[in-house]
């Protein structure tokens, strides 16, 4: 799995842009403007700002502040907006060998920022792989504490699984999954939908499923906005969840 971010990264937004993002980037314009609506602001991670509207480059203003590490993706993002904004190209994650300090100290650099709401914009299911060596439950332990120690209102959308497999196999899967309700997308046994998937296939095909260690525990009191499928590549599919979270 790729990062997000780097030359390549861009290079897939150029190339898949109309072909296979234009439906996830449709399907989550309404949770980002809503995430949006909000005065003195923080957005982490929106890279060259595939994700935004025109609309939504609107929205940010001179007091909002950017936090994107990618020297290429702020030269990007820079010429889309229409207004200037505090720029933060340091790393805010403070991450070491005990997740729940790392948490703690986390959460104080944002804190420090004195801002009303954290928008984290499809990074927070990267970060297993920005800091690589560290367990599932580790993130798990690390997104929950440092979530809870934050002094601000919080929207995210981020990565919940990966699937990897044949163009044809995610075409079909994207298929099923449409046709679930709301609350099924919710609760999904992703193994099951790819078994069942795999099961209408004529051919025997290789699925590879990779956990972002995402989910989200029950006493965040987050709510549950979305969850769209987001065709990265035509042999990568992301399943993406969006949340909020309220001024804790």
């Amino acid at each position: 799995m790729e990062q997000t971010g780097g030359i390549f990264y861009h290079y897939l937004a150029v190339r898949n842009s109309l072909r296979y993002w234009r439906n996830y980037q449709i399907s989550i314009e309404s949770f980002l403007t809503e995430a949006l609506n909000c005065d003195k602001k923080i957005l982490v991670g929106p890279s060259g700002g595939y994700s935004l509207s025109k609309s939504h480059f609107l929205q940010i203003q001179s007091e909002d502040i950017i936090a994107e590490l990618d020297p290429l993706a702020r030269l990007i993002l820079k010429s889309k907006l229409g207004t200037k904004v505090n720029w933060v190209n340091q790393d805010l994650f403070k991450i070491n060998e005990d997740p729940i300090l790392s948490a703690k100290l986390s959460a104080e650099e944002f804190n420090s920022l004195n801002i009303n709401r954290v928008i984290f914009c499809n990074m927070l299911g990267q970060l297993a792989y920005q800091y690589s060596g560290f367990t599932d439950l580790y993130w798990k332990l690390f997104l929950l504490n440092f979530l809870k120690n934050l002094n601000a209102e919080v929207y995210s959308y981020h990565d919940r699984w990966s699937i990897l497999s044949t163009k044809a196999f995610l075409d079909s899967f994207e298929t099923e999954f449409i046709k679930l309700s709301f609350l099924q997308k919710q609760i999904i046994d992703i193994k099951s939908l790819c078994e069942k998937v795999s099961n209408n296939s004529s051919s025997s095909t290789p699925v590879e499923i990779l956990d972002h260690a995402t989910d989200m525990d029950n006493s965040l009191r987050y709510k549950f906005h979305a969850v769209h499928p987001w065709r990265r590549t035509k042999n990568c599919l992301h399943l993406i969840h969006c949340i909020s979270l309220p001024n804790l």
